[in-house]
């Protein structure tokens, strides 16, 4: 009997310490979503029912594109600024890739898209990865500001399937370049 209330004592105080100091614990922000128009480049054109969504929290983004393009190889790559203030600006954008230098550019996604031309992609990034990035914007530290940086997605063309090199052209920058026209075809910014 003594050792049964023993236990109990000691369980309920266990109980009292640990609901003390999870009222101490910091809480994180809660997660926040932008939607975008999704451009084509060059030209800047709304791409009619296509969008862009990225959720962002304290521990990263998740970002998604849902379009219509031609047939082909395609990859999709994340323009990260961090630190958005630095940016100079122009054309309506906080910042702009033909003006303010990125911290990274990373890999997001890539696959091969049919005859239907419906392209749908999900990718997440974790803070502090940098895998993926291509340099001259290969990065250290990848994304390190996902509540406030400023992020553009951008998909680009790598042609049509070529056998053999079909995963390079779903999964690198120049994959499939040096024998189809690539081009970064569509766009959409997300900046607070």
């Amino acid at each position: 009997m003594i050792l049964r209330k023993l236990s109990l004592s000691l369980l309920v105080g266990a109980f009292v310490v640990i609901s003390t100091l999870s009222g101490l614990t910091a809480q994180a922000d809660p997660a926040s979503i932008s939607s975008s128009q999704v451009v084509s480049l060059p030209g800047f054109a709304v791409v009619a029912g296509a969008s862009s969504k990225i959720v962002r929290n304290d521990n990263g983004v998740t970002v998604s594109v849902s379009t219509t393009v031609d047939p082909a190889t395609y990859t999709m790559w994340m323009l990260l600024w961090n630190d958005p203030s630095q940016c100079d600006g122009s054309d309506g954008l906080v910042c702009d890739p033909a003006v303010d230098t990125m911290d990274c550019v990373l890999f997001v996604a890539g696959h091969v898209v049919g005859n239907n031309g419906t392209l749908n992609y999900t990718g997440h990034r974790r803070v502090f990865d940098s895998s993926g990035a291509i340099g001259p914007f290969e990065c250290a530290d990848g994304l390190t500001n996902p509540q406030g940086a400023a992020i553009h997605l951008i998909i680009r063309s790598h042609g049509p399937k070529l056998p053999g090199q079909v995963n390079l052209q779903i999964s690198t920058v120049g994959g499939g370049c040096d024998v189809n026209d690539c081009a970064d075809v569509q766009a959409a910014a997300h900046e607070l």
